[in-house]
């Protein structure tokens, strides 16, 4: 049975939809399912956005036997034994398995299933494209969930017959707050505050991310136990870093948290990430473990003065083929204000920064103001080694201008790190 989840969302929400595309992406890779994410507007700007819904599905469900649709405020829970082809087993005599609201009088259009029949693309095409019924909508604040209220009550096309709604609390729930006895499949954050819905979306990406990273521990190892006898071979002590204690090779449990935040991180980034301080290369790969083998720019300022670096430096890249490195050797705070002088068209282009470069006031106050130089709108910036006062002073500043907000990521300890997204 060939099914596939289809979402859309547009750069107006791109703050929460990207957290949901990941986590319904996780899940869809997890269960075998297909999964289309569209930004593609087929009204263009005649409609809000929450009408795309039914010309993607009508469009993707010639190729497939089930099309389930998830809105972009709502993500799968990270249950292995929760796979959605039950709901269709389920229900196999239905065109349309839909959810009830919360009231329980009315359908949400946030999670609903298509069966590939002519009936299904017949009374889609309706519902898409049938002009009167856009303009009599009887509950327009509802968008394409008030067409189809309307339709239901007058039973247009007896799609009684062809559907079934299921009860509010089997296919999605509004809250983490409500408990249903089986969990819902998915939270669907309607009605929230985009506020409520990202910090919500965040707390669920980090249950998703943790189950993720676990996948990669047979990876992870092979990389720390390559780098080992490089940094050994050097003579060197190596510096403290995400897994291991200062000047030792000694795994930190207390790092734990911190090294699920930056395998987090990484996956946000989808054309170019910069890493300030490289060291022996330990958050560089958790960075780039978890995303997706797509093409990926690098960017490396290091001052070069660890003999591990560039071997290091070197292993790692040659263990990402799919990233394009770039290693810049030298004081960031002279080599970065060049190097951008040099490379203006990636201003305001990176997705992550991890700031891991000199402690001193003078280092953190020019790494930060040349990473804000790079960063994106939306952008994530990691500040390293927030335990010195004046590197933590410095991201409360930030905070202060008002041009970012603090990610409510895992609480870290050891060598502690905060996480800011570029609002502006």
């Amino acid at each position: 049975m060939r099914v596939c989840v289809v979402m859309f969302y547009d750069e107006s929400i791109i703050d929460y939809a990207k957290l949901t595309h990941q986590m319904n992406e996780q899940y869809c890779t997890q269960h075998g399912l297909d999964f289309i994410v569209s930004h593609e507007k087929t009204y263009g700007e005649k409609r809000h956005a929450a009408y795309e819904k039914i010309p993607l599905v009508l469009r993707h469900l010639p190729d497939y036997d089930y099309v389930v649709w998830v809105d972009a405020d709502a993500c799968f829970y990270p249950d292995d034994a929760w796979n959605i082809r039950k709901v269709i087993q389920q229900h196999p005599n239905h065109d349309f398995i839909f959810s009830l609201d919360k009231a329980g009088e009315n359908i949400n259009t946030g999670v609903f299933f298509v069966k590939n029949t002519d009936y299904s693309v017949g009374f889609l095409s309706l519902w898409a494209y049938d002009e009167d019924l856009y303009q009599h909508n009887s509950v327009p604040l509802w968008w394409d969930q008030g067409i189809l209220v309307d339709m239901v009550d007058k039973n247009m096309e007896n799609i009684r017959k062809h559907s079934i709604s299921l009860p509010y609390g089997v296919l999605q729930h509004f809250g983490t707050e409500e408990t249903f006895t089986p969990t819902p499949y998915l939270l669907h954050l309607a009605g929230k505050t985009r506020e409520q819905r990202v910090d919500a979306l965040m707390k669920q990406s980090l249950l998703w991310n943790h189950k993720d990273y676990e996948s990669y521990t047979a990876e992870k190892n092979t990389y720390l136990n390559d780098l080992q006898p490089i940094i050994l071979q050097s003579n060197t002590r190596l510096e403290g870093n995400c897994f291991y204690a200062h000047e030792t090779l000694n795994i930190y449990p207390d790092l734990y948290t911190k090294q699920l935040n930056l395998f987090w991180c990484g996956k946000f980034a989808t054309s170019r990430m910069c890493e300030i301080g490289f060291n022996a290369g330990h958050s560089c790969m958790l960075l780039l473990l978890g995303r997706q083998k797509t093409p990926l720019e690098m960017t490396v300022f290091d001052i070069g003065h660890h003999s591990y670096t560039k071997p290091c430096f070197d292993y790692i890249q040659s263990k990402f083929p799919h990233v394009h490195f770039e290693y810049v050797q030298g004081d960031s705070t002279l080599t970065m204000p060049k190097w951008i002088q040099e490379n203006p068209q990636y201003e305001g282009s990176y997705d992550v920064i991890h700031v891991d470069g000199g402690h001193s006031e003078h280092c953190i106050s020019m790494d930060m103001k040349h990473s804000h130089r790079l960063l994106k709108v939306h952008g994530i910036m990691i500040i390293d080694d927030t335990n010195c006062p004046h590197i933590n002073q410095h991201v409360d500043l930030y905070l202060a201008i008002g041009k970012y907000k603090e990610l409510n990521v895992l609480l870290t300890k050891g060598y502690p790190h905060r996480i800011l997204q570029k609002t502006g």
